[in-house]
């Protein structure tokens, strides 16, 4: 009302401030949710898992990923908080959150999906088949393909070297040999199987008590219910379980049912961010989020096991091979890193 006082925005028809409205202090800071409003959208959810009726960075709640990325040039302490780890920029704002009019996202989140020239579903089919060339088309691997006895050997590869994951799995099968005994053993008996395997107290924990779970919801130790149930809906369960993340649930989801999820891992992550894939301050399940919906159909597991062995053998942590990298022509950090070495030696 005019002359009250108001600090509510003066409004054009078309939905934008007037000129000469200027907001007050309580007006300006961003309507970001955090803590217990972040926590409505579960963050074990991917692309194709959003509830129904959310619009994400262009729909109705709109500006997401042009509010996130003012925040972290801001320093805010929300940029890194709640579901946007899994779900990005855009799960950080609800579509009834309110606040300011729908804006375009900015060209910095854009470029993320544009690097090299080609839209990501065409870079990372050009990826795998650089990596099948050289490597191989791999169709299985080590995993469990029973989802009970994968699920215990995901919990254990937590945290540990593929060795130890093995040498835990092996030591809890020979003590336990049958899931219904392992489900009956007690906490310490499962701790000490396992202790080769690191975290031997809380990953017994998070396996006895999915297992207890199971026995409860579904009258018996199986996960083969999944079989009928969409990918979101079977990645929010298995998510839902002690100690199961988005990596986890994905490994079970691509080897033991055979559906497109891709996990990401340490390696992943390393090449990806290399590649320019995904930004540099990505985490695995951020990664996993950006990458899934562009994975061509059908390489999802030869990439997944692909870029591993890459990872392990030759993009390493430090020192990565350049030279030796089949993916050298398009990675723009091992351009770089050639260009310097080839520097030093003159």
């Amino acid at each position: 009302m005019a002359g009250s006082g108001s600090s509510r925005p003066i409004w054009r028809p078309n939905g934008r401030r007037s000129p000469l409205h200027r907001p007050s202090r309580l007006e300006r800071p961003e309507s970001v949710p955090t803590g217990i409003e972040a926590a409505r959208l579960s963050s074990s959810l991917l692309p194709g898992d959003r509830p129904c009726g959310y619009a994400g960075a262009q729909g109705a709640g709109g500006g997401g990923r042009h509010r996130t990325a003012r925040t972290r040039r801001g320093r805010q302490g929300t940029a890194r908080q709640g579901p946007d780890r899994v779900l990005g920029a855009e799960a950080r704002r609800p579509p009834d959150a309110g606040g300011s009019p729908p804006r375009q996202a900015s060209r910095r989140g854009r470029r993320v999906t544009s690097v090299g020239g080609k839209d990501p579903g065409a870079r990372l089919a050009d990826v795998s088949r650089r990596l099948c060339a050289r490597f191989g088309r791999p169709l299985r691997c080590a995993h469990e393909e029973e989802p009970v006895r994968n699920l215990i050997l995901t919990i254990l590869s937590q945290n540990t070297t593929d060795a130890n994951r093995d040498r835990a799995f092996r030591s809890l099968m020979q003590r336990f040999p049958e899931i219904p005994l392992l489900a009956r053993a007690m906490p310490e008996q499962v701790e000490e199987a396992i202790r080769v395997g690191g975290l031997a107290k809380a990953k017994a924990g998070s396996i006895l008590t999915a297992l207890s779970r199971l026995k409860q919801e579904r009258g018996g130790y199986t996960l083969d219910f999944l079989r009928e149930r969409s990918l979101p809906e079977a990645r929010a369960y298995l998510t839902s379980l002690p100690g199961v993340g988005v990596k986890t649930a994905n490994v079970l989801l691509l080897f033991s049912f055979g559906r497109e999820a891709f996990p990401v891992d340490t390696h992943i992550l390393r090449v990806a961010r290399r590649l320019r894939l995904v930004p540099a301050t990505a985490d695995l399940s951020r990664a996993a989020f950006l990458l899934e919906p562009h994975v061509p159909k059908g390489e999802h597991m030869p990439l997944h096991l692909n870029l591993i062995r890459l990872g392990r053998e030759i993009c390493r942590p430090s020192n990565p091979l350049h030279a030796e990298c089949p993916l050298l022509p398009v990675c723009p950090e091992g351009v770089r890193g050639t260009r310097k070495r080839r520097t030093h030696a003159r």
